[in-house]
Formats: structure tokens, C-alpha cells, sequence
């Protein structure tokens, strides 16, 4: 029985000093959809070690998994309107820095990093499709800035707008004659994060 009431009182004595540690990790879960020349969709967790700076700021840098379907092709009649999108399914792993602000009820973030694409599965009902492509058109630099509320004292949700570094190849047909280029842009999405506090 001491020995019992000694582990709760220790217990006890350490919650008031861990919520005032100047760490703390979070853990997210995020899905998007593509706008414009975006991806089709994506699913992402990923953690995030934090430093609080000061009463409001917070810095930190995190990792994450993210399987995405961005379009890698457009496809148009004479140069009009696009009439014809490629997808792939792709994983990658995304490593960012993030600076924050953060009130009691509000918080608004900046990730910036960079994406290892890692495997890329073309659509089943491509021509030719259904290999497996090492590596992904859609990785490279990315920019997502998000803003949100705390749900209680310790979830978060939050929108965001991811913008990733992606080779989209574009193609026209005029007539039979086809002619394509491709470039490299960041590609957008909008996002929806939902996160715990550790």
C-alpha cells in the first residue's frame, strides 16, 4: 500500500512540471483534394516534435507517411479544355520544419520540407498500366500553411493548403498530330488535419 501511494503521489507531482515542459510531439492525421492541377485525393500521418518558444511560438520538425494520387498528365483537344487526366497512387515520406503560433483556443502553422517519393503504382485502367514505378513525379519541396482550433485541451483541427513540387506533363491534340511538355510546379491542395498533443 506505501509503496502504491508513493507511485500516485509521484505521479501527481509530475503532471503539473510535464505541462509546463517546453516539449511536446504531435501526432496528425490529414486528407486532401487536389484543386486546379492538384492530386485526386491523399491520406497522411505524420508526427511532429515541438519547442515552445517563448508564451505563443513553437518550432519543431516532423515525418510522416503520405499516399497521394496526383495527376501526372493533362491531356487537351486543340489547346481548349482538358478532356483527359492521368493518375498514379503514389507513397512517399515527407520530412518538414514547422514554425507556429499558438493562443488557447487557436493555433496557425507553417510546414516546410521535402518529399521522398518512394514507389509510384500507375492506375490499373491506364494503357500499359499496372507496373510498379520506383520512385514519384509528386515529391520534391512543399509548402503547407494551416490554421485551427483546439477541440478540448489537447486535439486540434485544423485546414490547410498543401502546395507540392510535381512533374505534370501536359499534351494537346490538334487533329492527329499529338505534342506534349511537361513542367515542374507545385501542384495544390486543400487539407483537413486532425491532431493530438502529447
Amino acid at each position: 500500500m506505501r509503496k502504491l501511494l508513493i507511485i500516485c503521489l509521484t505521479v501527481l507531482l509530475a503532471m503539473p512540471m510535464d505541462g509546463q515542459s517546453k516539449y511536446s510531439h504531435t501526432s496528425e492525421w490529414a486528407v486532401g483534394v487536389g484543386v486546379g492541377p492538384g492530386p485526386r485525393g491523399l491520406l497522411a500521418y505524420r508526427h511532429i516534435f515541438n519547442y515552445k518558444v517563448g508564451q505563443a511560438f513553437a518550432v519543431g520538425m516532423g515525418a510522416g507517411l503520405r499516399f497521394a494520387s496526383p495527376c501526372v498528365q493533362y491531356n487537351s483537344r486543340d489547346g481548349g479544355a482538358f478532356k483527359r487526366e492521368v493518375f498514379l497512387n503514389e507513397i512517399g515520406i515527407p520530412l518538414f520544419i514547422r514554425g507556429g503560433y499558438e493562443s488557447e483556443r487557436f493555433f496557425a502553422n507553417l510546414d516546410i520540407g521535402y518529399s521522398i517519393g518512394i514507389i509510384s503504382i500507375p492506375d490499373l485502367g491506364l494503357k500499359g498500366g499496372g507496373g510498379i514505378i520506383y520512385g514519384s513525379p509528386y515529391k520534391g519541396l512543399f509548402v503547407e500553411p494551416h490554421v485551427g482550433l483546439y477541440s478540448g485541451r489537447r486535439t486540434q483541427i485544423a485546414l490547410g493548403m498543401l502546395w507540392q513540387q510535381s512533374i505534370v506533363t501536359k499534351g494537346i491534340y490538334e487533329g492527329d498530330h499529338y505534342s506534349s511538355s511537361y513542367s515542374v510546379s507545385f501542384t495544390p491542395a486543400i487539407t483537413v488535419l486532425v491532431g493530438h498533443v502529447f
